[in-house]
């Protein structure tokens, strides 16, 4: 036999508002500033990947 499960009760909590001598929030720091000078290392390495490989077919034909 089973015995039946009561639902738990649920605290409610009252907002308060906040006042204007407080900081408003903001958004999490996640270290992301330093996409642009990734993002362009990454496109020259890709950049001279492809010219490499190129150099290396046309050297291969003759």
């Amino acid at each position: 036999m089973t015995t039946p499960v009561t639902p738990s009760r649920t605290v409610r909590q009252t907002i308060l508002p906040v006042s204007p001598s407080e900081n408003p929030p903001t958004l999490a720091h996640t270290g992301s500033e330093n996409v642009l000078g990734a993002s362009a290392a990454g496109a020259a390495l890709l950049v001279g990947g492809a010219v490499l490989y190129r150099r290396g077919r046309v050297a291969s034909r003759r």
